[in-house]
């Protein structure tokens, strides 16, 4: 797993306590990432939006909530291609569990493709 993060992004300037600064990494590099990745994990975001136009399954784990609105899914919240990992109360959320079991779900889907 790689950890992408454009240049500007927040989490290069947003350290909550007890956690790693993330270095932020160019445009080309993270295009190249996505390219050679199998999925894209991450937030509502640019790189999100890369992912999706180059045709990778996508699964999104959005913590903020003015970010849940359709307008943000063109494709939709629930597949093929972009699943918003939701919990059972149906709405988005960054729950471990929740997490574990969309990406465990997007992976054996993607290994009994040819």
């Amino acid at each position: 797993m790689i950890q992408l993060t454009p240049p500007g992004s927040r989490w290069t300037t947003e350290v909550p306590a007890g956690t790693i600064a993330v270095e932020a990494s160019d445009w080309l590099t993270n295009a190249c990432a996505i390219r050679n990745a199998d999925l894209f994990f991450g937030d509502c975001s640019a790189l999100h939006v890369l992912a999706v136009a180059m045709g990778k399954p996508v699964i999104l784990c959005e913590p903020m909530k003015a970010r849940w609105n359709q307008i943000f899914f063109p494709l939709g919240m629930n597949g093929p291609q972009v699943t918003v990992v939701k919990g059972h109360d149906g709405l988005p959320t960054f729950d471990a569990r929740a997490v574990a079991a969309a990406l465990e779900s997007i992976l054996s889907r993607h290994q009994e493709t040819p």
